[in-house]
């Protein structure tokens, strides 16, 4: 902040301010970021009829972000998680920086951000599991047709209904 490398102008330093202020209350421990990452969660209070039922492939190449989007996507009782592996399980710990050691000769990476589902809802090394396992080989590429998983998927939905 001294040297003035704060992105986003006003709106950045008023971040940066804010942040300092909670590391500085909560020295050795953890912070939630005030201005962008409160407490509050998003509540969806609308329900729409359709879709009523949604279907998400998954697999190990599932990873971070998308990780985040199935958790959501399962807080709703219309989706099921179809596959035959968990997702790759790198969640928990994310927003990686990289930064080059004193020496020069190392670079060491870290975390910026820790879930708040820890410890008692870790993904990391673990994944998410499928609902329903599909009893098919894993496919490399859709590409432009559609597959046995996706027609094991769309059986299984209309069977639901």
């Amino acid at each position: 902040m001294k040297n003035g490398d704060i992105r986003d102008g006003e709106e950045g330093i008023k971040w940066a301010e804010a942040l300092l202020r909670a590391m500085k209350k909560n020295v050795g421990g953890f912070v939630t970021d005030a201005i962008y990452g409160g407490d509050e969660e998003v509540i969806r209070d609308t329900v729409y009829r359709y879709p009523r039922k949604v279907g998400i492939i998954i697999n190990d190449g599932n990873a971070s972000s998308a990780e985040q989007f199935l958790l959501a996507a399962q807080n709703s009782k219309k989706v099921t998680l179809f596959g035959n592996q968990h997702t790759a399980g790198v969640l928990d710990y994310s927003n990686a920086v990289p930064v080059i050691l004193p020496s020069g000769n190392y670079k060491l990476t870290y975390p910026l951000t820790r879930s708040k589902r820890l410890p008692e809802h870790p993904i990391d090394n673990i994944g998410i599991s499928p609902d329903v396992m599909i009893p098919y080989p894993t496919t490399e590429q859709l590409y432009d047709r559609l597959d046995n998983w996706v027609y094991f998927v769309r059986n299984y939905l209309e069977l639901m209904d």
